[in-house]
Parts: C-alpha cells; structure tokens; sequence
C-alpha cells in the first residue's frame, strides 16, 4: 500500500514468505476500517447530543469575542 510509505516497506521485510505483502496489505486495510470505526462512533455520540460536528464547531466560538470586550 502507498498509503503508508515507508513503514509498509519496513514491515515487509519482517514478514517471511510469499503472503507477506498480502498480510501487509489486510493489516493496512484493518488499521482503516478500525479508524473509521472510532470516528463513527464519536460523531454518533454528538449528535445524541444534540449537535453535529458543525453546530458544535460554530458553538465553539460564539463568545470568544465579547469575552475580549470585557477583558479590555
């Protein structure tokens, strides 16, 4: 896998035999579906918030500038 450049190259040389580069290729692809599975998982647990990702972005910054205002 291009994916992973260099790494991909380093762990082929640890595996021995003819299956190597396809036991690379499923480590890769199960270290992918194992991130979109965390990613899924916490934007599921902002929308049972009550949010999404974007109106909990631009929740973020609401007051930011009328904190300044009072600092000054």
């Amino acid at each position: 896998m291009r994916i992973f450049g260099l790494i991909v190259e380093r762990e082929k040389s640890r595996v021995v035999g003819s299956y190597g580069p396809a036991i690379i290729d499923l480590q890769g692809r199960v270290n992918v579906l194992e991130h979109n599975q965390k990613v899924k998982v916490q934007v599921a647990e902002h929308e049972q918030d009550g949010q999404t990702e974007i109106e909990r972005i631009l929740a973020g910054g609401r007051n930011q500038g009328s904190d300044l205002w009072e600092v000054l």
